[in-house]
């Protein structure tokens, strides 16, 4: 082993125990030691993904592709990377490449499938939530993501059976339950959109939309007190949210 092998092996020791300062100082000197050593790149480039230097990381994933075209966890991290920055156009084509390469990295489907959401391409979201489906009918952010994007096109009844099946593999997905209620929501079926939301906050009592949300449910049944209450609840998670602080100010003025 030479010694820019030396330093990156015990980068990559000190990442695996969490101490990413001491793992980007050996991934550098393996750097200083030989220019080319696209793995070092790579590596020191996670793991400023991980400390949230999405720049630095960029930069560590150019000079890894540089090196290394072919190299495709380098394209889906680096568009992991542009998608926190909301760079989603950039996100797409690095998840199109990094897929182009390793057709099975099934994970980044549903990461290209996100950025084509936030893009507002929602038929494209699809097709890959499918896509991903279909190579893993049991991954469960797939369904709850694509049922977001059915939201999205106001396919209500799509989106509840995507949430119906998130909740079938999870149980316990909080956020299934408020997305399905949401869906309710849509559809002016109030009654089961408070039966939702009431499973969501059992699941989780700190979620704050949920109570809003809710509340909203509330507001139209005409069950303004209930309506109060809720967004009273939602200030207790999150004291200055300003749709429940709105909503409860507008409420507080009628005879309830």
């Amino acid at each position: 082993m030479n010694r820019a092998e030396t330093y990156f092996e015990r980068g990559f020791a000190f990442d695996g125990r969490g101490k990413s300062i001491e793992a980007i100082l050996n991934f550098s000197r393996a750097i200083e030691l030989n220019p080319e050593y696209a793995r070092a790149y790579y590596h020191r480039g996670s793991v400023y993904f991980d400390l949230h230097r999405y720049l630095d990381a960029i930069r560590d994933f150019d000079k890894t592709i540089e090196l290394n075209p072919n190299f495709s966890s380098a394209y889906f991290n680096r568009g992991q990377a542009y998608f926190e920055l909301k760079k989603y156009v950039e996100a797409v084509a690095d998840f199109s490449t990094g897929l182009e390469l390793n057709p099975e990295a099934v994970v980044a489907y549903n990461n290209r499938g996100c950025a084509y959401q936030k893009l507002e391409q929602y038929d494209e979201a699809i097709e890959d939530f499918s896509q991903l489906i279909e190579l893993s009918p049991t991954f469960v952010p797939a369904y709850n993501n694509r049922g977001n994007a059915y939201l999205s096109l106001n396919r209500f009844s799509d989106a509840i059976r995507d949430f119906d099946r998130v909740i079938e593999l999870n149980p316990n997905n909080a956020n299934a339950y408020f997305n399905r209620g949401n869906a309710f929501m849509c559809l002016k079926n109030f009654v089961d959109a408070i039966r939702n939301y009431d499973r969501a906050v059992e699941l989780d009592p700190n979620y704050s939309s949920v109570y809003i949300n809710r509340g909203f449910a509330y507001c139209e049944l005409g069950n303004l007190t209930e309506a109060v209450t809720n967004y009273e609840q939602a200030l207790e998670v999150e004291p200055n949210n300003p749709v429940a602080l709105k909503n409860l100010n507008i409420l507080r003025g009628e005879n309830i």
